[in-house]
């Protein structure tokens, strides 16, 4: 208690962090290096080498501790008693009154970051399978075809990226469909490394506008958006091919849409989630939007609510979603017996649910959860409990944060690494959350505004300043050496002899 007190007096933040909150600091920091240490070990006893290590675990070793260290040493330094915010003040008036310019700005950065640091390459299967069926949707068909004969040597691995028909010789994307449709026109144009980028620009729009309506006549909509620049995991997921920032930009939109009710808001609402809901596969957003429902149900005139919700997300859900399904059904119990064994069992997704092994599955999560606070804004995870604790009584506020919990816990459900990503991208669906719960602890009234920070704002905007330029800067570096590694592995293509 009396470290407590001292610690306190020490930061000058007394009315803004209470002995619960530094509490609270002390366990997590204490949790993340118990886990952080145990994890590494454990992984390094499974392989001499780190690039034996199956990606989850290399990325862990080679970048997240890395990471960790220069997030520890952020966090020694916004701590300092500094008299001034490496914040100007004029910055956050600047990011809400110019919040389209910055979007639009933010748009061109992303796109240049997609096609250097990215090397405009979908890098992981999940990037490149969901771009292979965006290509078919492009060329106006719904299946590749390729000679059957041929399948094994074209397709040598295909569980979890690819349904072939053995048969036919028919092959589709084994994600659901909603992100390649989305990608579908960009690639039409020529130019599919632009989706994300705009996505993550709606983004910065989405977290602004769900700022201003939870804490209203307050800059809180500024910090949002600083707390999302600064963060590595929203920033190279954007230059990426993955389908993350799609799950973030609908779940946000729908969540714009649920906040105030009325029937063409419900029905819009429902028919983002339902395109939500076929991104890469369904359980994303059933995590982020389950909260959600129950809060609109809960409310007077909620089973109404209901009905118009429904109507909105059946039509897509069924006729999109069910016949995609049917479809790898279709193909997977197609051509011989031996492969029905892989691909035709129908309740084959069930087999994913384990809780035999939970000391593993543990282990996975904890990583997961170092790799969530190592690529956002250092003390951000802290702080988001901490604004949540704050304002729990808001039933926004507590939705947000059972969405945020449900899809974190969630996960413990299923006996599956995430392989590769960039920070934990099994919750990024929900990541918004985060920059949301924080901003109402450094938000003030706009009348009553002043020149100088409080001491938590202080060392907040001193955080995210370090972050933006220090740990960006930081991720993108290790995000374009490991794929100009992975690149220079590939052999030169000779047109004048035959190669494979």
């Amino acid at each position: 208690m009396r470290t407590d007190n001292q610690l306190v007096e020490r930061l000058r933040i007394q009315g803004e962090i209470t002995i619960t909150d530094v509490r609270i600091i002390w366990c997590a920091s204490l949790v993340l290096a118990v886990v952080g240490v145990v994890g590494a070990f454990r992984i390094l006893e499974q392989s001499p080498s780190v690039y034996e290590l199956h990606i989850f675990f290399h990325q862990f070793i080679m970048h997240d501790l890395s990471g960790s260290l220069l997030c520890g040493f952020l966090l020694i330094l916004a701590m300092l008693p500094l008299r001034r915010s490496l914040l100007p003040v004029w910055v956050l008036d600047f990011l809400d009154e110019r919040r389209w310019a910055v979007a639009a700005v933010l748009t061109g950065l992303l796109a240049v970051g997609t096609l250097t640091v990215y090397h405009n390459h979908p890098l992981s299967m999940d990037e490149f399978a969901q771009l292979f069926q965006a290509k078919i949707f492009a060329a106006g068909r719904i299946w590749a075809e390729y000679p059957p004969e041929l399948l094994d040597r074209l397709l040598p691995f295909t569980h979890g990226f690819f349904t072939p028909s053995r048969l036919t010789g028919h092959v589709i994307s084994d994600y659901w469909p909603g992100y390649s449709l989305i990608q579908t026109p960009f690639v039409l144009i020529g130019a599919p490394w632009l989706l994300n980028p705009l996505l993550g620009a709606g983004t910065i729009l989405l977290i602004r506008h769900i700022a201003a309506k939870l804490y209203p006549d307050t800059n809180a909509p500024s910090w949002a958006m600083l707390f999302t620049l600064a963060s590595p995991a929203f920033i190279v997921n954007c230059i990426s091919y993955y389908s993350l920032p799609a799950q973030l930009f609908l779940n946000l939109l729908c969540t714009v849409l649920v906040l105030d009710l009325g029937p063409r808001r419900l029905v819009a609402a429902g028919f983002v989630g339902s395109l939500a809901l076929l991104q890469k596969n369904p359980v994303p957003h059933l995590f982020y939007a389950l909260p959600w429902i129950v809060w609109i149900t809960a409310r007077r005139g909620g089973w109404r609510s209901l009905i118009w919700l429904a109507i909105g997300y059946f039509p897509l859900s069924l006729i999109l979603g069910f016949g995609w399904a049917a479809l790898r059904f279709n193909f997977s119990t197609q051509g011989p017996a031996a492969d029905k064994t892989i691909y035709g069992e129908p309740w084959r997704l069930l087999s994913i649910f384990s809780i035999n092994d939970f000391l593993s599955v543990a282990t996975w999560r904890g990583i997961a959860f170092l790799k969530l606070t190592m690529w956002a804004v250092p003390g951000l995870i802290v702080l988001a409990v901490i604004g949540a604790r704050r304002r729990w009584r808001d039933a926004r506020i507590r939705v947000l944060a059972i969405s945020a919990l449900l899809t974190f816990f969630g996960y413990f459900l299923f006996k599956v690494t995430q392989g590769h990503g960039w920070g934990y991208r099994h919750f990024h669906g929900a990541w918004g959350t985060l920059p949301l719960l924080v901003c109402g602890l450094m938000a003030v009234k706009k009348a009553d505004e002043s020149k100088e920070f409080t001491p938590l704002a202080r060392t907040a905007g001193t955080l995210a300043v370090l972050s933006f330029v220090l740990l960006n800067g930081l991720r993108l570096y290790q995000v374009d050496a490991f794929i100009d590694r992975h690149l220079g592995q590939i052999p030169p293509f000779d047109p004048d002899r035959v190669q494979v």
